[in-house]
């Protein structure tokens, strides 16, 4: 009776301690993927865009826009036209030029950060207009492109165009420019904005900014971030930023290939992207990582695995040395923003 007792107190210590720890274990891997997800949410935006002209154009909301656009046209600006984006719907953009300055207006309507207004100029031989703009939070300004860049929250269009142009200086060297030509300007500009976004380091400062403002706007004015939680966000910028590196190499290899578009639409939803900034086998923890499409076949090869050469080159190797049904296709290569292999996965085998 004794022994029993015994036992079944051990036994009861034993759930105990077990049902501690996992609680525990639970709690840490809650607060790291609450920390990994404000880090990601400071890029939470495409990575490149596709401006497609819409005739007849039309605003989704009938009075901001156009109101917007009347404002430009009365200091003399005249239409390019109407835009949507592929990658944001129910997103509108309308571009005017004005003939005498070369300085462009534009009129964004996005459903999830409003209604502001844009004034940029592409000087000669720059691949960065001068922006001014008057969207109204810093967050959103951050994900915009141009160098220098001048945040006027709620400014009217002559205001905003008057600090570009004050910017530029009086010897800027501005072209006119066709619709199509804005659209490759525009789009261009924005992919290297992205670019060096990803690439370079924000300081502190900057990032508590970015995170005070969005975890404000998800929770109210009473939130705040206290010196523990920066930490452990910060300690997870590094894998958001490997993520959103591999969706800007797949965005990037999109605007570069050349596949008839049925077999890319195929290809599309079963990409793997591989740079060297992110070891395989944390390719393998799929709870986090985007872009990395993986079968049962190669995840169980990456585990075993042990790298010694850079992640590209060896999973070139293990690709290789898969059997033919099981082998990923290499569709190609892209240098930017940072050099990557594109692979698809296999069909008919089931991805995770």
């Amino acid at each position: 009776m004794d022994f029993l007792l015994t036992f079944f107190a051990v036994l009861a210590l034993l759930c105990l301690a077990a049902i501690v720890v996992g609680f525990f274990w639970l709690r840490a891997r809650i607060i790291k993927t609450t920390a990994y997800h404000q880090a990601a949410a400071i890029h939470k935006f495409p990575q490149r865009l596709t401006l497609k002209q819409l005739e007849p154009f039309a605003w989704r909301k009938l009075s901001r826009g156009s109101q917007r656009v009347e404002s430009f046209q009365a200091l003399g600006f005249e239409p390019l036209g109407g835009f949507t984006i592929d990658e944001i719907p129910n997103a509108r953009m309308f571009a005017l030029q004005h003939p005498r300055t070369g300085l462009l207006g534009l009129v964004n309507e996005y459903e999830s950060l409003g209604t502001w207004s844009d004034a940029l100029i592409f000087a000669r031989g720059e691949s960065q207009p001068i922006l001014a703009s008057s969207i109204l939070r810093h967050a959103h300004f951050f994900l915009l492109p141009g160098s220098p860049k001048i945040h006027k929250q709620e400014a009217t269009e002559q205001e905003l165009s008057n600090a570009v142009l004050a910017s530029a200086g009086p010897d800027a060297n501005s072209a006119k420019v066709t619709a199509p030509e804005f659209v490759r300007l525009y789009e261009e500009a924005f992919a290297q904005s992205v670019d060096q976004r990803l690439l370079e380091p924000l300081d502190d400062c900057e990032l508590r900014r970015l995170l005070r403002e969005n975890v404000v706007s998800c929770c109210g004015d009473s939130a705040a971030i206290s010196d523990k939680e920066f930490e452990r966000i910060k300690r997870q910028y590094p894998a958001a930023i490997a993520n959103e590196l591999r969706l800007a190499c797949g965005g990037q290899f999109i605007r570069e290939t050349t596949l008839p578009a049925s077999q890319w639409q195929e290809a599309r939803g079963r990409l793997l992207v591989i740079h060297d900034r992110t070891p395989l086998q944390q390719l393998c923890a799929r709870r986090l990582i985007y872009g990395a499409i993986l079968t049962d076949t190669v995840k169980k090869r990456l585990r075993r695995h042990k790298e010694t050469k850079p992640p590209r080159q060896t999973y070139a190797d293990i690709n290789a040395s898969l059997p033919a049904w099981d082998r990923f296709k290499k569709l190609g290569e892209v240098t930017r923003p940072v050099p990557a292999d594109i692979y698809c996965a296999p069909l008919p085998q089931k991805t995770l």
